[in-house]
């Protein structure tokens, strides 16, 4: 015999339901300029896969579009998965900051390499017209 009622969802159903509903708000949220460009991104990770450079491209255009809830979802959901390092420190608006070294900790990289990627996408957004926006240290209110 079940312990509960019809009427209950389950931990599983609830997290999808939640799930569903933030994709609806963010879906409310886009902008047909950004729903343009992730269809763009999707057909070349289909056609040249994650790593092509094309896509990658296409991919900085797109989160450059993006509803700022979905940035903020992409965010947390980095942190839950470990996937970027603790911020050494936020700006006096509260975004978080990253140092390259943290960064290349992080990914298993040298400095040399960390630098190289860092430039390359620099020069990427900056060919797309794209905010390539350095954070002076001075700025940054650091983590005690």
């Amino acid at each position: 015999m079940d312990d509960c009622c019809d009427s209950h969802q389950t931990h599983d159903e609830d997290a999808a339901e939640t799930h569903e509903i933030e994709v609806a708000r963010q879906v409310a949220e886009s902008t047909p300029e950004f729903m343009a460009a992730m269809s763009a991104c999707l057909r070349l990770v289909e056609t040249l896969g994650m790593d092509h450079p094309d896509t990658t491209r296409a991919m900085q255009r797109a989160m450059a579009l993006s509803p700022p809830s979905l940035n903020a979802f992409m965010a947390d959901k980095a942190r839950e998965l470990d996937l970027i390092p603790e911020a050494d420190g936020y700006t006096d608006d509260g975004q978080p900051v990253y140092s390259l070294e943290a960064i290349a900790a992080k990914l298993g990289m040298s400095m040399d390499e960390a630098k190289q990627a860092m430039d390359a996408m620099l020069a990427d957004r900056a060919a797309l017209g794209l905010p390539a926006v350095l954070i002076d240290p001075a700025t940054v209110h650091r983590k005690h």
